[in-house]
């Protein structure tokens, strides 16, 4: 299977209706990361965070009107290098409104509408499988391997180093034992 046609399932529980009755869940079906358009994400993430900016330099009422010019200025200038990709970017996508438009990018149909995807990821088991779904959909088999393989790596170099630091910290109060007595 070629990397564009990479494809994912996606089950989403939704919570019982209003007399407790269990809903049946929404099935989707992602598609690979090299099919979205990073841009329309880019381009969302800045807006969304220009519109918290100015709903926040608006409540300011002890801002002078040139000060909320200075901040409007520099919240563009903050909003104009986001992406899902900077750490500012990567934050809010990983929000449920950010993970509502992941998966809206991913999907070929979406029955649902984007605020009401965004209420289903408030649902940890939902937010699991959505993280599981879009690295499936977007990783192959050996990329996974090598993550896993780099995972034990660093565990046991981190349990050696642990061990090596406890054994110095040993030898130095053993060396002040000595000393002091």
């Amino acid at each position: 299977m070629s990397e564009s046609k990479k494809i994912a399932f996606l089950e989403l529980i939704r919570p019982a209706d209003k007399q407790g009755n269990a809903l049946e869940p929404i099935h989707l079906v992602l598609k690979a990361m090299e099919d979205i358009k990073y841009d329309e994400i880019d381009a969302w993430l800045q807006n969304e965070y220009m519109k918290a900016a100015r709903r926040w330099i608006r409540a300011d009422s002890s801002v002078s009107a040139e000060d909320r010019a200075v901040e409007l200025q520099l919240a563009q200038r903050t909003a104009s290098g986001l992406s899902m990709l900077s750490g500012e970017g990567a934050r809010q996508m990983s929000t449920p409104k950010g993970l509502a438009k992941l998966i809206y990018e991913h999907c070929e149909e979406l029955p649902l509408t984007l605020e009401e995807l965004r209420k289903l990821l408030f649902n940890p088991i939902n937010v699991d499988a959505v993280n599981a779904a879009i690295e499936k959909v977007n990783l192959d088999a050996d990329e996974v391997k090598k993550l896993a393989e780099e995972a034990k790596r660093t565990a046991k170099k981190s349990r050696a180093l642990r061990k090596q630091k406890a054994k110095q910290l040993k030898k130095r109060q053993k060396h002040e034992k000595k000393l002091k007595g």
